[in-house]
């Protein structure tokens, strides 16, 4: 079982653990929002010390605002310098104790929206938390972009505003925090797409949730190390899998082999290029322990013959219906498949024909979308989106800053934090890893995982040598030979 520290839960989820803890603290949400502000405070008088300081505060209409409030009004009984201002409108209990207090509030709409912020003053944001699902008003905007400008400290309340609840994404503005408090648990809008530019340092405020609040369906943080396959000494190269690499247009020969090449790296035992004819004589070896072979209409079954694994897709032509049939040729032989790149496009009529579709998926969050919306198929929530590709046994990797990697063994996010990794032929580098444990006999989803945990690591390893903004593909690659020998040592 992974505990609480481990998981991450979605915003649904959150509201069901809500539900949980005030059911079990016999409390109602006005005191559960008074508990947070009661955290909030010792947390903040924690870490900014108890002196007398400014504070300027922006409190939004939700139960992120009331928590805003309460916080402010215990720092202003503590000596604190306190203003307010409410955007719109205000939980109606807090708001009220604020008033008793006689904290100077100022709200601020459409008609009224004129604000300062003193140079030595920390800001507050309560404007929204991770119910936020949609993209900021005209209204907000304006206001965020405002604090961006003039706050030089701000406390970001579970998300900073504007970050989508779910995706982490911003909308199109958002708080840029200095210190996020994320009440209780971790959310997915935490760590996913563009959450870590905006939450400054992140630290976790205990209300008191407990192991059985957590939902079954609770996502988890990926941590650990890259597994290597043990040799034998006894042992040949089919001990190892064999894996066929279909792809590479012939102006895009790179993709494929640099696929291959990761593939081999990472422990498989034979890797076979296949591309159609007309791509394949414009291509120039690159790697002498690569099999090369082509195919010409539809005359490519025995290239797939005691085939443990197919990488299908780097460079590949998005156009041509050949693929297609492969792809179901290989998905009907039940052949291990890592589908990436345009190998995705393929895929995507299969989606609605097929229950069940036994294979790897590694979308960007661009190509994820598209494949939904070319299939007509809409969704309320990225949660809902994931669950649908897992009720066909899809293995999903979303690439991202943080990689999701969901499947039948649950939900897991790995967070990357390595912006060396956005550069041309990681994600085929990656494609290579996944199939290269896939091959060596590792289950879907575990294929998945390690081979995001060994992208991951010799990410790491290439920007110590070359720094985020010179990093490569080939890079990559280069660092997969000394990571895992440093695994394997250690098993020495």
């Amino acid at each position: 079982m992974i505990g609480l520290k481990g998981s991450v839960v979605t915003p649904r989820m959150m509201r069901t653990m809500d539900e949980a803890l005030m059911t079990r603290k016999e409390i109602d949400g006005d005191r559960l929002t008074e508990e947070v502000g009661k955290r909030l405070y010792q947390a903040t008088i924690r870490d900014f010390g108890k002196k007398e300081r400014k504070c300027v505060c922006f409190s939004g209409p939700g139960n992120n605002g009331a928590d805003s409030l309460h916080l402010v009004r215990f720092l202003h009984l503590n000596g604190w310098d306190v203003t307010v201002y409410v955007l719109k409108k205000a939980k109606e209990v807090p708001f009220d104790l604020c008033k008793q207090e006689n904290i100077p509030i100022h709200v601020l709409d459409e008609d009224n929206h004129a604000f300062t912020i003193p140079s030595d003053a920390i800001v507050i944001d309560g404007i929204f938390g991770s119910g936020l699902d949609r993209k900021l008003s005209p209204f907000f905007q304006p206001i965020i972009e405002t604090i961006n400008r003039n706050a030089k400290q701000v406390i970001a309340i579970d998300l900073p505003s504007g970050i989508h609840g779910e995706t982490g994404m911003k909308m199109p503005v958002a708080i840029n925090a200095t210190k996020t408090y994320v009440i209780g648990l971790l959310k997915t809008g935490n760590l996913l797409f563009d959450a870590p530019d905006y939450h400054g340092e992140k630290q976790i405020i205990d209300i008191g949730f407990e192991q059985n609040d957590l939902p079954d369906e609770a996502w988890h943080r990926l941590e650990g190390e890259p597994r290597v396959v043990k040799r034998r000494k006894n042992t040949h190269k089919y001990d190892y899998g064999k894996a066929v690499f279909v792809g590479g247009e012939k102006h895009m020969p790179g993709a494929i082999t640099m696929a291959a090449h990761a593939a081999m790296r990472s422990g498989l035992g034979l890797a076979k290029i296949l591309m159609r004819r007309e791509d394949f004589d414009h291509y120039s070896p690159q790697i002498p322990e690569i099999i090369l072979g082509s195919f010409e209409g539809s005359d490519y079954e025995k290239h797939f013959k005691k085939t443990d694994g197919v990488c299908f897709g780097p460079g590949m032509d998005v156009d041509d219906p050949v693929y297609e049939r492969m792809l179901g040729y290989l998905l009907n032989k039940k052949i291990p498949v890592v589908v990436d790149a345009g190998g995705l496009q393929h895929l995507t009529p299969l989606l609605k024909e097929n229950e069940h579709l036994p294979v790897i998926l590694t979308p960007h969050y661009g190509e994820f979308k598209r494949m939904l919306e070319e299939d007509g198929l809409h969704f309320d929530s990225l949660e809902d989106s994931i669950r649908f590709f897992m009720s066909k046994g899809i293995i999903l990797v979303l690439k991202g800053n943080a990689t999701l990697i969901a499947g039948d063994e649950g939900v897991f996010i790995a967070e990357g934090n390595n912006p060396g990794l956005a550069t041309a032929g990681s994600g085929d580098v990656l494609a290579g890893m996944i199939t290269s444990y896939l091959a060596q006999g590792l289950s879907l989803q575990q294929s998945a995982i390690n081979g995001v945990l060994l992208h991951i690591r010799v990410g790491k390893s290439a920007k110590e040598i070359y720094g985020e903004t010179s990093m490569m593909a080939t890079d990559l690659i280069t660092e997969i030979a000394p990571v895992l020998k440093r695994k394997e040592d250690e098993k020495t």
